[in-house]
């Protein structure tokens, strides 16, 4: 069993995530915002799940998220960049302040968190670490005003691969996973949506819940640097307006 530091953990495809983990016996840190809910996942694994509060828009709020592991004498072994969160806001109303939000969160956050696990390692060719980011289909295509957020999971596709040459002296393998449309709450879907995918289905949190599985296993090193899209293959259906 392995300590996984969870970003977003409270809600969503992070929740699904930690209560899947935390079933199958291993100890979680969730880190989020939301500390009702974190602590609500917490409440039946008191000897295993740990929350973290900590705003990893901001520097200060990575440092502070290792600041706390730290006091608590926790070492980790994989790390799963989940946070992120929705944006979708017309490109002449776009700010600053919202494209530093959000780049800072789903971006630079994921590199900071790299960052700070490393230099609390040693280099080695043996042992076990395992980083795996949360990107989207949204690297690869996209709706109007959604610059920002395709911008940073474009980036977090890319940042992988180049973490995975950084990180080989500390026999580190880092892989991201693509989602396309996960369904996380209780929404009426029709028939169209589900058709409109090659699965002839939506996606659910246990579809991505099965790749981390298999990508946090122990003996599955030969798989780095890449990017699993999990989206019912609908990045590969032409579309074309009738």
């Amino acid at each position: 069993m392995k300590t996984i530091l969870v970003t977003g953990g409270s809600h969503g495809i992070g929740k699904a995530i930690c209560n899947h983990l935390l079933s199958e016996g291993h100890t979680v840190i969730i880190v989020d915002i939301d500390e009702a809910a974190g602590s609500e996942i917490c409440k039946d694994y008191v000897d295993r799940c740990t929350y973290i509060n900590a705003d990893l828009s901001t520097t200060e709020g990575v440092i502070e998220l290792f600041k706390q592991t730290d006091r608590q004498h926790i070492s980790i072994d994989a790390i799963i960049n989940n946070a992120g969160k929705g944006m979708v806001k017309n490109l002449i109303e776009l700010t600053d302040e919202d494209i530093e939000d959000g780049y800072g969160l789903m971006l630079r956050a994921p590199l900071l968190i790299s960052r700070e696990w490393v230099t609390r390692r040693e280099l080695t060719t043996i042992g076990y670490g395992r980083i795996i980011n949360i990107a989207s289909t949204r690297a690869s295509m996209s709706e109007p005003h959604g610059e920002v957020y395709a911008m940073c999971k474009g980036g977090l596709v890319s940042l992988t691969h180049a973490l995975a040459n950084s990180l080989q002296p500390y026999n580190i393998q880092v892989n991201s996973i693509s989602p396309g449309w996960i369904v996380t709450k209780d929404i009426q879907l029709s028939d169209a949506d589900h058709f409109q995918h090659l699965s002839n289905r939506t996606g659910y949190p246990k579809d991505i819940v099965k790749a981390i599985d298999y990508l946090l296993l122990e003996d599955n090193s030969f798989i780095n640097g890449q990017n699993i899209v999990i989206d019912g293959g609908m990045t590969k259906k032409m579309i074309y307006v009738e």
